[in-house]
């Protein structure tokens, strides 16, 4: 058996702790002015897409960004606002990795710095080492990798098995920058292909289409990891962090119309933890 999948996958808009830059894992912030406007505008951009089921993490910065998605997609479940919110499953799975002891930290505060050069500073850490590494009190990226590994076994099970649609299923999954680069990679793996460092702007969109052959003695009822159940899984990209939905926005910023800047930049001097895994690893023999 043979089915289509596609999955839309959306990085909330910005937060005023974005704007402060700001360690926001768990803890949340709401949308800054800039950050509902770009939530009004993936939501037009999105207005034709006809989605099955709708996720989002439950922290609000998602949350508010999904909404405005349902309201103004036309192909959405429903575009009632008096029960759009029943449309919608908070998940916490989706949530953003837990930076424990540095969450509402400044990206430059000392304690900051000196926590990653620590924790992620030697030069001769493999990948492997450096995802399992937790963050005092919190997580590390083995854990959100997990998460995602979780979250797209349940998702999958879910269209391919338990629910019926007259057309392939489309499910929108609203969610945060390291928790969408890990489920990606979650379906790169399954789909056999290496990882990469999926970049993903606020409000930047996802696209995937894909093309699951099932094992003809899978048994739906008793499925624990989707993995052993898939003879093949073939992936396109139909959208990589799509951000063109803001053009307008960054129009009216370069003629002055606005104060903010669609996307901030951190000072070059101060080391992100982008810095320290975007970077090829050494590998042990």
């Amino acid at each position: 058996m043979e089915k289509e999948v596609f999955i839309t996958i959306v990085r909330h808009g910005q937060t005023y702790a974005n704007i402060a830059q700001l360690w926001q894992g768990t803890m949340d912030s709401p949308l800054s002015d800039l950050g509902i406007k770009q939530a009004n505008l993936v939501g037009n951009s999105l207005t034709n897409e006809k989605f099955t089921n709708v996720f989002s993490s439950d922290l609000i910065r998602a949350y508010v960004t999904c909404s405005e998605i349902i309201m103004n997609c036309s192909g959405c479940p429903t575009t009632d606002c008096n029960v759009f919110q029943d449309t919608i499953v908070k998940e916490p799975l989706l949530r953003e990795m837990n930076f424990g002891i540095l969450e509402g930290q400044a990206q430059s505060s000392p304690l900051v710095q000196s926590q990653l050069h620590s924790l992620f500073g030697k030069p001769d850490l493999t990948e492997e080492e450096q995802r399992s590494i937790r963050f005092p009190s919190g997580e590390s990226y083995a854990d959100v990798g997990n998460r995602a590994e979780k979250f797209l076994n349940q998702l999958l099970c879910l269209n391919i098995f338990q629910a019926q649609y007259p057309a392939p299923a489309h499910s929108l999954v609203v969610t945060h920058g390291i928790f969408l680069r890990e489920l990606i990679n979650s379906i790169q793996s399954l789909c056999g292909l290496p990882k990469f460092f999926a970049p993903a702007g606020n409000t930047g969109i996802y696209k995937l289409r894909l093309v699951v052959k099932i094992n003809p003695s899978c048994d739906p009822e008793h499925i624990e990891n989707i993995r052993n159940k898939l003879q093949s899984v073939e992936l396109e990209y139909l959208k990589q962090n799509d951000m063109t939905h803001l053009n307008d926005l960054l129009i009216d910023n370069l003629n002055g119309k606005s104060n903010n800047a669609v996307s901030d930049k951190s000072d070059q001097k101060v080391k992100t933890l982008d810095s320290y895994f975007s970077a090829p690893k050494p590998q042990k023999s």
